[in-house]
């Protein structure tokens, strides 16, 4: 059986002048009476009382000062004051004093029953508040030792992958030069990359990027388009020179989110609008759409989680989007506004720090390191790049030396993306001139690498490879001009889908047949789709990344 918590009430004033509760407090309340005015100190009192209860006259002829020597002795315990009419002029002074309440003699057994009742519930909420505050520390305190056991693991998994991955590029390094060791050099390349972009992901580890190329690469809605080419979408922005943000990963999905909402609620034939400037030391996003706009009223609410506007509802949607962007947002240190379009609907705008830098000579020392330049070569690089500044009319701008450095560590990133693209390029050039006799096969795929290994497998088993596309738009006009014996496709790529470019295949050539090449190949879901839409004679399904002797046999199988 629970034990009953009993507070003691220490009265002061003459035992049997008032008749107490019992009934309903007996079990909660313990009455210690004093009645020696003397004894009013703390040290004369062997306890701690959880009430105070005086009668007026204990305190003599000044009772104010009275009191206040009883909150000096117990100041955190709650003191309520029995007090005869005449005295009510004290009142405001007991109450600028801290006194918890005030019982009048006239209604004494009806006020003290409510004093008693709000002092029960007083201490009950404040043991209910001391609970949850320790139950909330404990929940931080396990909360900090796993996101301690998290970096740790992240830490861990950076370095060690790091030493791994260098390791392994040795080892890569001394194979004879083959196309074997190009593609598992550039699949590792891939692997690394990937790995460290999901723990800067993880982490929320910042990078200096221009702003306008990150949108230009965004790929929207279930379609996956590339912005950039995107119809509906209007990019309008100032010099890109002046767009160097520095953000985590996270950052992109506050601006995805903001742009699909824009498409989302305008109508199918109205363009949306991304406008890029520089504003002192902020970038400023700006989109701007044409759909049914914010009311004054419920521009203070449309952040807040879960608010959907009263004119949007019958749109599918959970109104937790804008709070997740403005969180996101808030958290990069930046801010999210939203105002009235001029002619029709909102312009929300997203406005993030520039890109600071504290001291170039220093980070030119970590550019040499990350890229392996010399010296010289960097020198000679900053010196071009400050001329295509200058022409800009940047020079005098405040901010100069953080433009310049963001815009060598973009060059040179480029720089080393264009050498390892020109690299592939070159070797999928060269893989198309092989077996010119063979039956034909037609790549569709938005990974280059995918493009490479694909190649080098079925050339080297006899095929000729007719052109590599990396969207299925490309790859179903190069089904029409080459109208080769087989096509594979990946599933999931950017302007349309796997199963869309399969069908405008299967329309020009009801024979042509497709093996699919996918991550989700041995999906139930991706299985039965394909089932219901496709005969099985036109197609077939291996799952990435693929074993080199199932796809030997399976293409011999389906063209046979």
């Amino acid at each position: 059986m629970e034990e009953i918590r009993s507070y003691k009430v220490l009265f002061l004033g003459q035992k049997g002048k008032y008749r107490l509760p019992a009934n309903h407090f007996q079990s909660k309340l313990k009455y210690i009476y004093c009645d020696n005015r003397e004894t009013i100190n703390r040290e004369d009192v062997s306890f701690v009382p959880d009430l105070i209860l005086f009668d007026s006259p204990f305190l003599e002829s000044d009772m104010v000062e009275g009191f206040k020597a009883l909150k000096k002795e117990w100041e955190t315990v709650p003191v309520v004051a029995i007090i005869v009419e005449k005295d009510e002029r004290y009142l405001k002074d007991f109450y600028s004093a801290g006194i918890f309440d005030i019982v009048r003699t006239q209604h004494f057994e009806e006020d003290i029953f409510g004093v008693f009742t709000k002092i029960l519930d007083y201490y009950e909420r404040k043991e209910n508040s001391e609970i949850l505050i320790n139950s909330i520390s404990e929940a931080a305190t396990n909360l900090q030792e796993k996101n301690t056991i998290l970096q740790t693991s992240l830490d861990i998994l950076s370095h060690d992958t790091k030493n791994l991955f260098f390791s392994l590029s040795i080892l890569l390094d001394q194979l004879p030069v083959s196309s074997q060791q190009s593609l598992l050099k550039a699949t590792f390349d891939e692997l690394y990359n990937e790995i460290m972009e999901a723990v800067g992901y993880l982490w929320s580890k910042k990078r200096i990027y221009c702003v306008l190329d990150e949108i230009n690469n965004l790929k929207l809605t279930s379609q996956r388009i590339p912005l950039c080419v995107y119809s509906r979408i209007i990019l309008k922005h100032c010099s890109r020179y002046l767009l160097y943000i520095e953000t985590s990963s996270l950052f992109k999905n506050a601006i995805i989110n903001l742009i699909e909402n824009a498409l989302k609620y305008s109508p199918e034939q109205e363009p949306v609008t991304v406008f890029l400037e520089r504003i002192d030391n902020q970038v400023a996003i700006h989109i701007m759409d044409k759909g049914p706009g914010i009311p004054g009223q419920e521009k203070e609410n449309i952040f807040s989680r879960d608010y959907r506007l009263l004119s949007t509802r019958q749109i599918e949607g959970t109104g937790k989007g804008l709070w997740i962007t403005k969180n996101i947002v808030e958290k990069e240190g930046g801010c999210l506004e939203v105002r009235d379009n001029e002619n029709q609907g909102a312009v929300f705008t997203l406005k993030i720090p520039a890109f600071k830098l504290d001291e170039l000579a220093i980070n030119r020392t970590d550019l040499m390191t990350w890229f392996n330049i010399s010296a010289s070569e960097l020198n000679r690089k900053e010196k071009a790049l400050q001329t295509v500044l200058k022409l800009q009319e940047l020079e005098t701008h405040e901010d100069f030396n953080s433009i310049l450095f963001a815009t060598i560590l973009d060059h040179l990133r480029k720089e080393k993306k264009l050498k390892n693209s020109e690299e592939f390029n070159r070797k999928l050039k060269d893989l198309k001139k092989l077996n010119p006799e063979g039956k034909t096969v037609l790549i569709i795929d938005d990974s280059i690498h995918v493009h490479y290994y694909l190649g080098s497998f079925l050339t080297e088993f006899g095929y000729r490879i007719v052109e590599f596309n990396t969207n299925g738009i490309d790859g179903i006009s190069t089904y029409k001009d080459t109208a080769p014996d087989l096509v594979t496709l990946d599933f999931i790529m950017p302007q349309m889908s796997g199963i869309e470019t399969a069908r405008n295949i299967l329309n020009l050539n009801p024979k042509a047949k497709i093996l699919f090449l996918t991550a989700l190949g041995d999906h139930p879901d991706f299985l039965d789709k394909v089932k219901t839409i496709f005969p099985h004679e036109n197609y077939r399904i291996l799952t990435k990344p693929v074993n080199r002797d199932i796809l030997r046999k399976t293409v011999a199988q389906f063209l046979a």
